[in-house]
């Protein structure tokens, strides 16, 4: 960070990112305390904590990696690539914007079970989208949602249209094949 190259713009003055650097700055000394042994304490409790994000880092990347393989060859099995389909939330941004085809993802939500169907951003998360759903299922949830689409178990679509959450993997494959036209 300290190298004369500011890797961030602050939006709202005196407002800064809490970046790894804050959290460096937290473990050094003060004008308070400038005991050379709380020095020493107070880089290793730091090393320790670094050693645990590093590790982690390891981790996530790990999976990351797997996640992608996972996502390609859910899109290369794929017979119509606009509407790809995953058996989790698998980290997908990066690699379908990077293709040309995909508008909507279909997955199951490892939190409650249900079935999403996500449209593809032209850029990874930006909010900007290659097709957005119907605007009429915008904001609409259970049986308004339900008489709107002729889907028993929708439950609920995104008021800004990039998202539509049913209660299994049909209608959602049904639901964005309808986005799709």
């Amino acid at each position: 960070m300290d190298n004369g190259v500011s890797i961030y713009d602050c939006k709202i003055d005196g407002l800064f990112p809490y970046t790894i650097q804050s959290i460096i700055s937290l473990f050094r000394p003060n004008w308070k305390n400038e005991d050379h042994n709380n020095n020493t304490q107070a880089f290793l409790t730091f090393a320790l904590f670094a050693k645990d994000i590093l590790e982690r880092e390891i981790v996530v990347n790990t999976i990351m990696v797997l996640g992608n393989e996972k996502v390609l060859e859910a899109y290369n099995n794929s017979k119509d690539k606009r509407v790809i389909v995953l058996d989790k939330n698998y980290p997908w941004q990066d690699i379908f914007c990077g293709k040309l085809e995909p508008l909507y993802v279909v997955y199951r939500s490892s939190e409650d079970k249900t079935w999403h169907v996500d449209a593809v951003p032209k850029k990874p998360f930006t909010f900007e989208l290659r097709k957005m759903l119907p605007a009429s299922w915008a904001g609409k949830r259970d049986e308004e949602l339900v008489s709107l689409t002729g889907i028993k178990d929708a439950v609920f679509c995104h008021n800004a249209r990039f998202l539509i959450v049913t209660k299994t993997k049909d209608s959602a494959l049904v639901l964005s094949e309808i986005a799709c036209q």
